[in-house]
C-alpha cells in the first residue's frame, strides 16, 4: 500500500493543523480556517486512530487531511530551507517583513512551488 494513502501517515502531519484558525505562523495560508470546527475535532481524532485508508475516511475528514497534509507538508519543507541558511523559525519571525516575504518567495522559487498554492481550497 502507497505510505502517503494511509490515515496513520498524513492524519498524523494534518492533526495538527485542522483545528487551527491560522495554520502557520511562518507561511501566509490563504482559505477557510479551521479546515474542521472545534465540534469536530474529537471525532476527527478519533476517525484518523481508527481508520487505515485515507478513502475510508468521511468525505468532509478526507478533504480536511488531505488539505492539512499539503499544509504540513510546505510548513516542513520551509523550516528546512530556514534551517540550511541557519535560521531558526524564531529567529524568522522576527525578521522585518520585507526579509520575511524575501525568503519565503525564494524558497517558492527554490522548490518550484507555486504562490497559488498557499491557497488551501
Amino acid at each position: 500500500m502507497e505510505r502517503e494513502r494511509l490515515v496513520s501517515v498524513v492524519g498524523g502531519r494534518a492533526v495538527k493543523y485542522v483545528g487551527l484558525k491560522k495554520p502557520s505562523q511562518i507561511i501566509p495560508f490563504k482559505g477557510n480556517f479551521p479546515l474542521l470546527e472545534p465540534y469536530q475535532i474529537a471525532l476527527y481524532n478519533e476517525a484518523i486512530q481508527n481508520t487505515e485508508k485515507l478513502e475510508d475516511l468521511s468525505d468532509e475528514f478526507q478533504k480536511a487531511t488531505e488539505k492539512g497534509n499539503r499544509i504540513a507538508l510546505l510548513e516542513e519543507g520551509f523550516q528546512r530551507y530556514l534551517e540550511s541558511y541557519n535560521i531558526s523559525v524564531d529567529a524568522f519571525m522576527k525578521m522585518k517583513n520585507t526579509d520575511k516575504s524575501d525568503k519565503l518567495m525564494n524558497w517558492l522559487n527554490h522548490d518550484c512551488i507555486d504562490f497559488s498554492q498557499l491557497t488551501i481550497k
